[in-house]
């Protein structure tokens, strides 16, 4: 049996007994690769050792896919953000192994686990994993320096022969499987770029329908994939300065401070409301996609429960508001978005005027392509943008796809 038919029927088993690593693994193509050591994903396909995949069982050859299909759920081909390769495998590799043998998959033997990185992102892993590993050309001790060397450069007395080097990684880029100390269940790298390359936004999107599809996996896992997929902006910095903002405080007689009743003393204690109604525009319009309005629904699910705000309107609009809905404070949200024409931000802005009550602030998802208002609104408007265009007025963040 060769290993792409091994793979192929290990792909099989988790499309029969895991639906969402199943749904997953099919939109990644098999590309045998005898240059790699085990094997790698780069959110287009799976690249595979021959060698290493005849080395498994098969139960560890349907981990091993898992495996892969959770480095490209989770990201991580996409967010390596300039760290070192090596250790971005490492940390990786951590963040994921746990929350697969805690669903009972088999992964191969001297992938790396370890109990204090359960529930951890990989970055949060690779800020504390230790940053100044000993370079190849000043390896600690003869048994490294023979396992590093290379070519000419290779120790002439190795215990190994002229056949040492072949074991050793070859060349500068080599580690970047994880750890040299360490056998890897495969290595993650960064995505290929260009306009057939799926984005992560897409792959996100992707995990949300297999998520769907396979229903509850329960424990670690479920857990491990709902952050996976989480929003990616800092909503908690971002509307904290517009509650600072906008919040009302103010002293009032009706709560008497209980600081100073002990002492006869009937003071007034300062009291807060609750933050203001807050407006979300979702811009409907032909040009934004599935994949975009998906994520707008999962940045507004993170801008709600961070905000808490008394009230929330969410306005559809491409070239007119073509639907609203209310939802009051602690209220579930439902996003059920109408429209598919053009663009124009001026009607919403113009719907926000007829509201009873001024809102504290209006967030507006959009890729920034459309007329704008003539005037600036007298209240905080923050542009969520798909595109690298900044509005004329407010403040633009950029919404990674």
């Amino acid at each position: 049996m060769t290993a792409e038919t091994k793979l192929t029927a290990a792909r099989t088993t988790l499309v029969l007994g895991s639906p969402f690593f199943g749904a997953l693994a099919l939109r990644l193509k098999l590309v045998s690769d005898p240059s790699c050591d085990t094997a790698w994903t780069d959110g287009v396909s799976i690249g595979y050792n021959p060698a290493f995949i005849d080395s498994l069982t098969q139960p560890e050859l349907t981990g091993l896919l898992a495996h892969e299909v959770l480095h490209v759920a989770n990201g991580h081909c996409w967010r390596r953000d300039g760290r070192d390769s090596r250790q971005w495998n490492v940390a990786a590799d951590y963040a994921i192994n746990g929350p697969l043998v805690d669903s009972d998959f088999a992964i191969p033997e001297g992938a790396l686990l370890d109990a204090q990185y359960t529930g951890k992102s990989a970055e949060w892993i690779y800020a504390r994993l230790p940053q100044d590993p000993p370079p190849p050309e000043s390896p600690e001790g003869e048994d490294e320096d023979e396992g590093e060397g290379e070519g000419e450069d290779a120790p002439q007395d190795s215990p190994e022969g002229e056949d040492a080097p072949q074991d050793s990684p070859e060349g500068e880029d080599a580690p970047q499987d994880g750890s040299q100390d360490a056998p890897q269940a495969g290595e993650v790298r960064d995505a290929p770029q260009g306009e057939d390359a799926p984005s992560e936004a897409e792959w996100q999107q992707a995990v949300r329908e297999a998520s769907q599809l396979a229903g509850s996996m329960g424990g670690d896992l479920e857990r491990h994939i709902e952050a996976a997929t989480a929003a990616r902006v800092d909503w908690r910095s971002i509307l904290r300065r517009f509650v600072s903002e906008t919040a009302r405080a103010d002293y009032t007689w009706t709560r008497p401070n209980s600081r100073y009743l002990a002492a006869g003393m009937y003071l007034p204690a300062l009291h807060s409301e609750a933050l203001p109604p807050v407006v979300f525009g979702i811009d409907t319009s032909g040009s934004i996609d599935k994949v975009a309005l998906s994520q707008f629904a999962a940045e507004l699910d993170a801008a709600i429960s961070e905000a808490q705000p008394s009230r929330v309107h969410v306005m559809y609009c491409d070239t007119a508001v073509r639907s609203s809905d209310t939802f009051e404070q602690g209220e579930p949200l439902t996003v059920t978005p109408k429209g598919g024409g053009g663009t124009d931000f001026r009607p919403l802005f113009e719907a926000v005027e007829d509201l009873p009550e001024p809102p504290c602030c209006v967030i507006y998802f959009t890729d920034l392509y459309g007329p704008f208002p003539t005037e600036e609104p007298p209240y905080p408007v923050l542009w969520a943008a798909t595109s690298d265009k900044v509005a004329p007025f407010g403040e633009t963040v950029r919404l990674e796809r």
